[in-house]
């Protein structure tokens, strides 16, 4: 995958990670962002665009894949990290 988009990426982490990982968390029963780790914003997800990719490569997050995370959409986060997880 080449050429993802900062704003490809941060559709996908709004629909899959930024439900628990918000300010106020949307998701059911979560009170708080999980270890204050924020990703509303392009330059917030930039920011932890090193330990997503740990999280999302080992499958780790979400957490028993409640957000119902593709493949396809794990490979784009992938590629944008690893193309240097660019904002433009």
């Amino acid at each position: 995958l080449r050429g993802i988009t900062c704003g490809l990426a941060h559709c996908i982490v709004a629909a899959r990670c930024a439900t628990c990982h918000a300010a106020n968390p949307s998701f059911d029963g979560i009170g708080a962002p999980p270890k204050g780790v924020v990703m509303e914003t392009a330059q917030q997800i930039r920011r932890w665009a090193q330990p997503m990719r740990q999280q999302v490569a080992s499958e780790a997050m979400p957490p028993g894949n409640l957000t119902d995370i593709t493949d396809e959409e794990r490979g784009k986060i992938l590629a944008w990290v690893a193309g240097g997880a660019r904002l433009d």
